[in-house]
This record gives C-alpha cells, structure tokens and sequence, in this order.
C-alpha cells in the first residue's frame, strides 16, 4: 500500500452548519481550499477563514474532491452535474456530522434519531441517484 503525504485539495460546498461541521470534521490531510455557495450574497466573503466562491468558480479551480454539507445534496450534485464535474469528484457529508447527531440523548430517543436518519439517509441517497441518473440522461452526448 501506498501512503501520500499530500493533502487532498477539498471544497466544501455550502455555507451554513453543515458547512461549518464539514470543515472542523475534515481530516489533517485534507486542506479546504474553498467554499462554495449558491448565495451571491457570500461570494467574495470568507467562511472559516477560506474565500466563499460560486460553482461557476470551480471550473477553473484545482482541487480533489468536493464535499456537498448542504441538506439539498441531490439538487446540488445534479448541479455539479450539469457543470460537467466528475461524479468521482463529488462526495456527500456523512448524515452523522450534517445533522451533528453525537448529543448524550437517552438512548431509546438517540435510537429513534438514528432510525429517522437511517430511512433519510437512504431516501437522500435514492433521490441523489435519481436526479444523477437523470442529469446523465439529459446532457448532450460529446460528438
């Protein structure tokens, strides 16, 4: 097995507290380059002491993998999409640190938590396969 010193280059898309878990849930070997929002609002500002870009603003960035910490994860990948990112390049926050679940519920409750996430979680995931899928279908075949 190979081991790289490199730190993987990762924009984070999304501004908000998914954005913020995002950053602080990162590993030491993953450098966040930037943020990136729908919000024109925010572009040109910085979040966690990284700049805040527009998707647009992707294509002429050089970076690893884009993490999506947004609860619109399936209209953001079909965005992601449609700009012609890789499907290889593009990740989903896991549901744990979106949603910030490590809480000292009493069990039967955290139980019940997880089960609502455990059905959300795989309804996110189906309707982000689906609207993959249909975006794949929909863009124009390269002739």
């Amino acid at each position: 097995m190979i081991v790289s010193n490199e730190k993987r280059r990762i924009l984070i898309f999304g501004c908000g507290k998914g954005g913020l878990r995002a950053f602080k849930a990162l590993s030491p070997n993953q450098d966040v380059i930037a943020f990136i929002d729908n919000d024109k609002e925010k572009h040109g500002s910085d979040f966690c002491g990284r700049p805040v870009d527009s998707p647009a603003s992707i294509l002429d960035t050089q970076y690893d993998s884009i993490v999506i910490a947004s609860l619109y994860s399936d209209a953001i990948c079909a965005q992601l999409l449609r700009l012609g990112i890789s499907e290889s390049k593009i990740e989903l926050l896991q549901h744990h640190i979106l949603f910030n679940t490590k809480d000292k519920r009493p069990p039967l409750r955290l139980a019940g938590t997880l089960l609502y996430l455990g059905f959300a979680t795989i309804i996110l995931w189906a309707s982000s396969i689906y609207r993959i899928m249909r975006a794949k279908a929909s863009r124009p075949s390269p002739n």
